[in-house]
Order: structure tokens, then C-alpha cells, then sequence
């Protein structure tokens, strides 16, 4: 990663996947009468949005796998927090 531009995306996708990742959770932890209007978008789409991040072991997984990115990504991006 000594190119700089290859370096800059690295960050912004890595970026991206852990808010992503985190979007996803606490979407799916919502519940339907603290959304609003948004519950009315999941009732006629319930499909779309499934509850994939139910199971304790995906979620453990899911965990482990974002801090790994974030890991990675202070370690490239040179962050003075973990090294």
C-alpha cells in the first residue's frame, strides 16, 4: 500500500463497510413503533430488509470481522491509536 491513491481508497471502503455494517445492525434492531414512518416502508418490504443478524453467532462473527477492518484501516491509514 505504499501507492497513495490505492491507500486513500483502501480508507474510504473500508470507511464504508464499517458504516454500513453498523447501519444494517441497528436497522435491524429497531423496533416498529420507535421507526415512524419508516415502519410502513418495512411492512410493505419486509423481504428486502430480513433479519439477518438475529443469530448470536453471526453477530459474534459480524464483531470480530468489523474490528479487524477498523484494525486494518488505522494500521494503513498511520492513526497513532492502536499502532
Amino acid at each position: 500500500m505504499k501507492n497513495i491513491k490505492n491507500k486513500y481508497l483502501y480508507f474510504i471502503i473500508t470507511s464504508l463497510e464499517v458504516i454500513f455494517t453498523v447501519a444494517i445492525l441497528y436497522w435491524n434492531n429497531l423496533k416498529d413503533a420507535k421507526m415512524g414512518v419508516v415502519r410502513h416502508i418495512t411492512f410493505w418490504n419486509a423481504k428486502k430488509f430480513p433479519n439477518i443478524f438475529i443469530d448470536n453467532v453471526k453477530y459474534f462473527i459480524l464483531i470480530i470481522l468489523t474490528l479487524l477492518l477498523i484494525i486494518q484501516l488505522i494500521k494503513i491509514s498511520k492513526l497513532p491509536l492502536i499502532g
